[in-house]
């Protein structure tokens, strides 16, 4: 895709008013990297021909670079387009594109796994579990999320609002920053791993538990209490393995009474 330097920054400055704000908070005057004026001339001072160049230019940053440059794209051009498909797996090939863009929404019958970075200007819709195979392996969305469940050990960024009918679990993530929504996020379950993993936004959940609970714990004791009678059995051991949970949803079993 051809890059407009007057039109890119043009969206640009629309994007830079909801920087300005929670749950960004982007500097309005300074030089540091999280300040608008930052990003106005040193990362979008100089704009190559292409979208993907740009994409590419960044992807040895932290991910919130290219998902600064996704929200203006999708301000330069709403999503328009579908790409639909069944249990998709974005795999990474020698010599091939390190990241995969969709230019519109993806809707995805079953589940959605990615080795390396994707980005997608629209919506992600998934009827099973997003996961990521590789880590890192960042996840940007421009606009909502809907899923049954994400396992998640990348960093993921979303411009919109998050939907999880089941699980949303997070694993261990470098740096632990795993999960960013914007928008308000919902989830019947939330898992964490305590130390290595972390949701920045307002999170709406009906239970909650760490990845690595004590037997005793209330908020466990309480989850099991909800569980299909085969998951609870598995989960009431010494040491509870939180994963079966992921499996579940992953494999289209049903995980509550």
């Amino acid at each position: 895709m051809q890059l407009d330097r007057v039109a890119f920054m043009t969206a640009f400055e629309r994007v830079a008013e909801r920087l300005m704000k929670p749950p960004y908070n982007y500097a309005v005057k300074g030089d540091k990297y999280e300040s608008i004026p930052f990003l106005r001339q040193h990362k979008y001072g100089e704009l190559p021909e292409t979208l993907e160049a740009l994409f590419e230019r960044s992807l040895d940053d932290e991910a919130i670079a290219n998902f600064i440059t996704l929200l203006v794209v999708r301000e330069m051009s709403p999503s328009t387009t579908k790409v639909r498909g069944e249990h998709v797996l974005v795999k990474t090939k020698r010599g091939g594109p390190s990241f995969t863009f969709f230019a519109g929404d993806l809707v995805v019958k079953g589940n959605f796994a990615y080795e390396h970075t994707v980005l997608v200007q629209g919506d992600l819709i998934v009827d099973g579990m997003i996961e990521d195979k590789f880590e890192p392996s960042p996840l940007l969305v421009g606009g909502n999320v809907r899923a049954k469940g994400m396992y998640l050990g990348s960093e993921t960024r979303i411009g919109g609002k998050l939907d999880v009918t089941d699980l949303l679990h997070l694993r261990f993530t470098r740096g632990g920053k795993t999960l960013f929504v914007e928008g308000d996020a919902r989830a019947k379950l939330y898992v964490w791993t305590p130390h290595d993993s972390r949701f920045m936004g307002t999170l709406y959940a009906k239970y909650k538990c760490e990845a690595y609970p004590d037997r005793s714990d209330p908020l466990f004791v309480k989850l099991r209490a909800a569980l299909a009678p085969n998951l609870a059995k598995k989960l009431d051991v010494e040491e509870p393995d939180m994963t079966v949970l992921a499996k579940s949803v992953r494999d289209g079993i049903r995980i509550w009474r």
